[in-house]
């Protein structure tokens, strides 16, 4: 049972870690579209 809860909450973290990935990757996006335009 306590396996199960763990593997939760490493799926958890990953989902979190793409997440913030992706917001970092959006943001990067746009401050260099701004710089180029």
């Amino acid at each position: 049972m306590s396996e199960k809860k763990e593997e939760k909450q490493l799926s958890l973290f990953s989902n979190d870690k793409h997440e913030d990935l992706v917001a970092i990757f959006g943001a990067a996006l746009v401050m260099i579209l701004v710089l180029i335009f």
